[in-house]
């Protein structure tokens, strides 16, 4: 009887303790000052309480929450990913972070009994997955690929697998467990052919439509046992994998159409109706079908994000939903509708995918559900962000959370239980400020009674749901955060966020230049930026997210103005990108991109705002036109109608004589190219196809005409120039493609994953011809120029061995490494005249072509290692400092080599953009560290802002000198004469500077006041025979004592 009693008092002391409100323990964040988005993505604990998180990261981020700092960087701006360990009370144990020249992600983390930790992903190029001085690289071949890795509870590395594509276009890995057994599950979506096999042997998986479903088997060594792949036309996704106790497999996530989910000789499909539905599948721990379910939707809005399996078999998932959803699988109905916009869901079915319950949480706009977790007595855990009102008690009763302004310009994150039945019982927010974008990603239990949750951070949020504030607060960008509560009433155990102490990234795309020699450039930018390259300050600000600029310098370099399109504050969640320039020939500014949310494109203090169809969950393009002063004309909007919008984007924009804009892009589902209250619509012939548009508008923005080339892949073009009665394109396509937008088609099919293109039209639009240039791999034309005579000349990057000749002739060229760049010549009629290659084993990519007065080609781009940019017999080689390097390189009007140089340090630069005028070559890109542009003895170095990426612009001097060509640089710069010398050698410059002169190991010999009238004569006795450094506040030189 005293035992009943006991049982009785404990069981309500547990009623008594799940139904208080959450209370603060701890939490806190790790992001940057600078710009950058830190996301936590995946968080799991060990049987000690020591908690991992993963995710990715940009420029510089302090992992260690204590006083004490511990940085890791970033390759100069691009993301990377990183590996972090926390003990019990949130103190750093370590962490790792990975990286190369391309972006790399992280979403998916599991350990193991023994607290080995994995993760998968994606990359590109070359990662090296060993964080100590060893080097493990994996390397990318087509594509995004995948990785798998694994390192001990100390983080010291194990093994790193790839799964490497032969086509693949993209490849993604978001879930990541490990079973009873110790063995690996993985899955997630990809595109093309995969290589499922990280051994000499080869599994490769073949997607027949858009992006399928993959899920596959490893052992703890890394060692393949079984994948499968299932999908169908349309875009299929697997978001999240567990496992039970007996080894069985669970997967969920969206597809749309007919999926045969049995990898077997069987057929076992799902049907969906019109929309996308989700689904849950169970396999054996052998791959071998179990079961599939799909919950039917009235509209395209669902998703899950995740689902977790207890130890009797149970699953539990969570999401978002739009209109109404049935979420029994079963010839029974149980719906679900939301109460506006999106709503998130939870739901929990039997080991036989039955349904068991299914609730909703929601308010009247955004609101979705990342990640679920459930404790050993059954009691439930949910996390996500919600916008203004939400109430997150499934019954009739009421208990709503509302965002600290309920402006909807906030999004807070939640953390919510409920009891095995799925009863509410507490739900809290982190309350954040007007223009936070706060989301809880991933959840997770540890064995000491707490949850703990990550995610991303912007601006300041108070962690703590009770009556006190413990504000955790996000560097520019986002932070990714860690927060600790217990499991009985919320209190916050501990939290914080990673601070990035430097970032932000600023890139140059386009150079341009006015009949009178005035430099236009034009890029992307974040945080405070000062134009002037003067003594004299010009700046601009993004602080929200990234911006565009635009700017104007006279011939010489010297500042005239900036201008900046920006995302405000009370906007926040819109994004705006350019992605070409082009000034007409007096002198206005013509700007393409794409945009979401609500922009205002006028950069004075007056307003003028475009708004996408959708609002930010809906990408439009845009075209706007400014004055020679940068002022504001005017700006349109091309975008999507109907209930299925896709995305559109502006590509290329050019002018022609009477004023008449011309912009090409790509588009999605039916878009509206009429910026007036008139429509003028085009469709594509599905949606997963961007199509390839072109369309022509007055002088005032008003439509003309717009024409589509229609396929089943994709077709973006990169570059247009026009003559007087024509419009020149290239760019490249996937699969099939009609470039005659009217009757009869003009079909191209392309040879490999990706073919380049070159094509003609008229200025009404017409096909006058098109060819491609392709082979079984990836071919990109970037850029086209045009001679007096009207021969057209082309250049881009390729793959393998491609035919560069339209015609029943074969002219191939075979590249040496990964990708090599090319120059091809065409007659008017876009007939072959010739084609060059250069490169080497590693990668080449040509950006950008331009012809001098004396029709000298001049190319811009950038490469990795030792590329030979000589196409002939003879050799001239190039070799890179860092992960890729900026070069500039001139050939003749018969492609044979004149000169090349490169400039760049050991991250990644890159030389986007080239043109020519009266004899000078510009070109701007974006640098990180200290870059010296001068490809002569001397030195002029450039020094971006910590360890990220800024804007470069250069010009120099045209030569007729073949071979090694030498090419004066006409910047300011330091110049020193005679050297070498004896100690007597006099300094010139052309600005005010003061500067000092270093020995090799750094030690000042002297300083000195430098200014433009005099030349500073130095004279030193004995000096040692050597280099030395002459340094001024942003420019350098080095003469040789002997």
């Amino acid at each position: 009887m005293r035992k009943l009693i006991l049982l009785g008092m404990l069981f309500l002391t547990t009623v008594l303790l799940d139904g208080q409100t959450p209370g603060f323990q701890w939490a806190n964040s790790i992001g940057s000052t600078g710009g950058g988005d830190d996301v936590g993505k995946c968080i799991k604990t060990d049987v000690s309480g020591n908690t991992f998180v993963c995710g990715s990261f940009i420029g510089t981020v302090d992992f260690d929450p204590s006083p004490a700092i511990f940085n890791l960087s970033s390759y100069y701006g691009s993301q990377d990913f990183f590996i972090a360990k926390y003990g019990p009370t949130g103190n750093l144990i370590w962490a790792k972070g990975f990286g190369g020249l391309g972006i790399e992600d992280c979403p998916a983390l599991a350990v193991d009994a023994a607290g080995n930790v994995y993760v998968a992903g994606s990359f590109v190029y070359t990662v090296d997955f060993d964080p100590s001085t060893n080097v493990s690289n994996l390397v990318q071949q087509y594509g995004t690929n995948l990785f798998l890795a694994k390192y001990d509870p100390s983080g010291n590395f194990v093994w790193a697998k790839g799964i490497i594509g032969n086509t693949t276009l993209n490849a993604f890995a978001e879930g990541l467990n490990v079973d009873m057994n110790g063995d690996i599950l993985l899955t997630g979506s990809f595109s093309g052919t995969l290589d499922f096999d990280p051994s000499a042997s080869t599994v490769n998986l073949i997607s027949t439509g858009n992006l399928e479903i993959f899920i596959a088997k490893y052992t703890s060594a890394g060692n393949y046992v079984w994948a499968h792949r299932f999908g169908s036309t349309f875009a299929d996704y697997a978001h999240s994998v567990s496992s039970d106790g007996a080894g069985n497999v669970y997967i969920a996530g969206q597809f749309k159409g007919t999926v045969d989910f049995d990898p077997s000789a069987s057929t076992n499909t799902l049907v969906t109706g019109s929309s996308s539905d989700i689904f849950i599948a169970k396999y054996d721990l052998n791959g071998n079908y179990v079961w599939a379910k799909n919950m039917s939707s009235s509209s395209a809005g669902e998703d899950i994000y995740c689902i977790f399996s207890d130890a009797s078999g149970n699953l539990y998932i969570a999401g978002d939903y739009g209109g109404t959803t049935d979420f029994d699988p079963s010839a029974g109905v149980y719906n679900l509708s939301i109460v506006g916009g999106v709503d998130a869901f939870f739901a929990k079915y039997n080991s036989s995918g039955n349904l068991i319950f299914a609730r909703s949480i929601g308010g009247m706009n955004f609101d979705a559900a990342y990640s679920i977790v459930a404790d050993a007595l059954g009691s439930i855990y949910v996390t996500g962000g919600f916008r203004l009102t939400c109430d997150f008690d499934p019954s009739s009763s009421t208990a709503n959370l509302i965002t600290a302004t309920n402006d909807g310009n906030d999004v807070d994150i939640f953390l919510a239980k409920y009891d095995v039945n799925g009863n509410y019982v507490w739900a809290k927010n982190m309350l954040g400020n007007s223009v936070s974008n706060d989301i809880g990603r991933a959840i997770t239990l540890d064995g000491n009674s707490g949850v703990l949750i990550t995610g991303q951070l912007y601006n300041t949020s108070d962690f703590d749901p009770s009556s006190a504030v413990n504000n955790l607060v996000a560097s520019s960008g986002s932070s990714f955060f860690v927060g600790k509560y217990d499991l009985s009433s919320c209190n916050l155990l501990y939290g914080f966020s990673a601070q990035e102490t430097v970032g932000g990234t600023d890139n140059g795309k386009r150079i341009k230049k006015d009949a009178a020699g005035n430099v236009y450039t034009m890029g992307n930018f974040i945080g405070t930026v000062d134009f002037d390259p003067s003594a004299v300050t010009a700046t601009l600000s993004s602080p929200v997210t990234d911006g565009i600029f635009i700017t104007k310098y006279d011939p010489s370099g010297n500042y005239i103005w900036a201008k900046c399109i920006v995302v405000e504050q009370i906007n926040f969640g819109s994004v705006c990108s350019a992605a070409d320039l082009y000034i007409d020939p007096t002198g206005n500014v013509y700007l393409t991109g794409s945009y979401n949310g609500t922009i205002d494109f006028d950069p004075s203090v007056a307003t003028s705002t475009l708004t996408s169809y959708l609002g930010v969950n809906d990408q439009d393009a845009f075209f706007a036109k400014y004055d020679n002063s940068g002022n504001y004309l005017w700006a349109k909007s091309i975008g999507g109608v109907g209930s299925l919008v896709g995305a559109e984007s502006g590509c290329v924009i050019n002018s022609d004589a009477a004023g008449n804009v011309l912009v090409a892009g790509y588009f999605q589902t039916t878009t509206d190219f009429d910026p007036s209250p008139a429509t003028a619509t085009l469709s594509t012939s599905g949606f997963s196809e961007f199509a390839m548009f072109i369309a022509k508008y007055d002088l005032n923005g008003n439509y003309v005409w717009s024409k589509g080339i229609i396929g089943s892949a994709n077709k973006i073009p990169k570059a247009i120039t026009i003559d007087n009665s024509n419009i020149y394109l290239t760019g490249y396509f996937t699969g099939v493609a009609d470039f005659d937008p009217a009757a009869p088609a003009y079909m191209l099919t392309a040879s490999g994953s990706e073919d380049a293109f070159i094509s003609k039209y008229d200025m009404n639009g017409n096909l006058v011809w098109a060819n491609k240039i392709g082979g079984s791999s990836q071919d990109v034309g970037n850029s086209i120029v045009l001679d007096a005579s009207g021969n057209i000349y082309t250049t881009g990057y390729f793959y393998g061995t491609v035919d560069f000749d339209p015609s029943a002739s074969i002219s191939n060229l075979v590249s040496a490494g990964t990708s090599d760049g090319y120059i091809a010549k065409y007659d008017n009629l876009g007939n072959y005249v010739w084609a060059k290659r250069f490169g080497g084993t590693n990668l080449e990519i040509v950006e950008s072509i331009d012809l001098d007065m004396n029709n000298k080609i001049i190319i811009s781009g950038y490469f990795y290692g030792t590329s030979d940019f000589d196409p002939s017999t003879n050799i001239s080689n190039l070799v890179s400092v860092g992960n890729a390097d900026c070069f500039l390189a001139a050939y003749d009007n018969s492609g044979s080599y004149s000169w090349a140089f490169s400039f760049g340090n050991v991250g990644s630069d890159r030389a986007y953009s080239v043109l020519t005028h009266n004899g000078s070559i510009y070109t701007t890109g974006y640098y990180g560290g200290t870059i010296d542009c001068d490809p002569s003895a001397s030195v002029n170095n450039l020094i971006s802002s910590g360890t990220t990426q800024d804007v470069f612009i250069a010009k120099y001097g045209s030569s007729t000198t073949t071979g090694h060509g030498k090419i004066s640089i006409v910047t300011s710069m330091l110049l020193t004469f005679p050297n070498p010398n004896a100690g007597n050698f006099t300094i010139q410059c052309e600005e005010e500077d003061h500067a000092v002169i270093l020995n090799q190991i750094g030690q000042v010999i002297q300083e000195v006041d430098l200014n433009v009238e005099n030349n500073y004569k130095v004279q030193i006795n004995n000096l040692r025979s050597g280099i030395y450094l002459i340094k001024g506040k942003n420019r350098s030189a080095k003469v040789i004592v002997n």
